[in-house]
């Protein structure tokens, strides 16, 4: 096989680089995110005694794509939080209700007292954003009472 081959949005494209950053290929090391297809499994995560990162996408959203698999690679990075994806077409009225209005969009919970609590939601499909928001949290079990709920 002669050349150089990259994996982009578009496919496989032998002998060039198909764009500055090719698409990251998961490997067997990457957790797989959880899938939250209901009510009841958004009020379970949110009412985990965890840090839990809430990813929320949709069919056909390239930026959405490549945003799963890096943040497949950061719930290697940090097994003390726990990842979750949701389909937004899957789950409209939730969704609206929760103020997603762009995507990929990304909610971090924790429990504030016996309720869930949102530390942040925002829209990015910037790798180097989601990781500096991630870092903010880098403790395990970090003091609920030190940080502002959104």
């Amino acid at each position: 096989m002669d050349g150089v081959g990259f994996v982009s949005g578009a496919g496989f494209v032998k002998g060039e680089i198909a764009s500055k950053r090719p698409r990251v290929v998961m490997n067997a090391k990457e957790r797989d995110l959880k899938k939250v297809k209901s009510v009841e499994d958004y009020l379970k995560v949110t009412r985990k005694d965890n840090f839990s990162v809430m990813m929320f996408v949709a069919p056909n959203c390239k930026a959405c794509d490549s945003m799963t698999h890096h943040l497949q690679a950061l719930a290697e990075q940090h097994p003390d939080k726990e990842f979750y994806e949701m389909n937004i077409h899957e789950n409209k009225p939730l969704a609206k209700n929760l103020g997603v209005e762009s995507i990929p969009a990304f909610h971090f919970y924790t429990l504030q007292g016996n309720a869930p609590g949102t530390l942040e939601n925002f829209a990015t499909s910037s790798v180097r954003n989601l990781e500096s928001k991630l870092a903010e949290y880098k403790r395990s079990k970090f003091d609920v009472e030190q940080y502002r709920f959104a």
